[in-house]
C-alpha cells in the first residue's frame, strides 16, 4: 500500500487529494507552513496526521503530492526526496532551469521518483485532437 502526503491546502492539493481517495489511494499526511491550517485540511478530509515544516514525520508517507506556491516547488520536493520519498509536483515542477536541475539530482541522489502533475486533458494540443476525431476531419478513429 503506496501511502501519500498533500503538502499545501489549496485548491488544487484539495482536488487532488479527493481524486486519490476516489481512486482507493491512501492519505496520510497533510503538511502546510501553518498547523492549524494543516489541522483543518486534514480533519475536512479525513486525514489522520497534519504537521507544519518543523516537525514533518516522513514515516508516515511513501509518495508526496506537492502543491504549495510556486516557489515552495523546489525546496519542498528537495526536502522529500532527499529523505527517500517519490514527489509529484504540481506544475510548474520549477520556476527555472537551476531549480530543476537541483530537484533531479537530487531525485537520482536518492533514488527517488520525480514527475510533473499535468491534467493533459485540457492542453490545446490535446483538445484540438478531440475535436478533429469528434468531428469526424481526420476519419473513423
Amino acid at each position: 500500500m503506496t501511502r501519500w502526503a498533500v503538502f499545501g491546502t489549496g485548491r488544487m492539493a484539495s482536488r487532488f487529494l479527493k481524486t486519490l481517495k476516489r481512486c482507493g489511494k491512501v492519505v496520510t499526511t497533510v503538511v502546510s507552513s501553518d498547523l492549524a491550517r494543516a489541522q483543518e485540511f486534514a480533519a475536512k478530509h479525513g486525514v489522520d496526521n497534519y504537521y507544519s515544516y518543523d516537525n514533518i514525520d516522513f514515516d508516515k508517507f511513501d509518495i508526496a503530492y506537492i502543491a504549495t506556491v510556486n516557489k515552495r516547488h523546489m525546496p519542498d520536493s528537495c526536502m522529500c526526496l532527499s529523505k527517500g520519498k517519490s514527489v509529484l509536483c504540481e506544475k510548474p515542477i520549477a520556476v527555472n532551469t537551476d531549480e530543476l536541475n537541483i530537484m533531479i539530482k537530487t531525485a537520482q541522489e536518492n533514488n527517488a521518483l520525480l514527475a510533473e502533475a499535468l491534467w493533459t486533458a485540457f492542453l490545446p494540443a490535446v483538445q484540438k485532437a478531440k475535436e478533429l476525431v469528434d468531428s469526424g476531419a481526420i476519419g473513423k478513429v
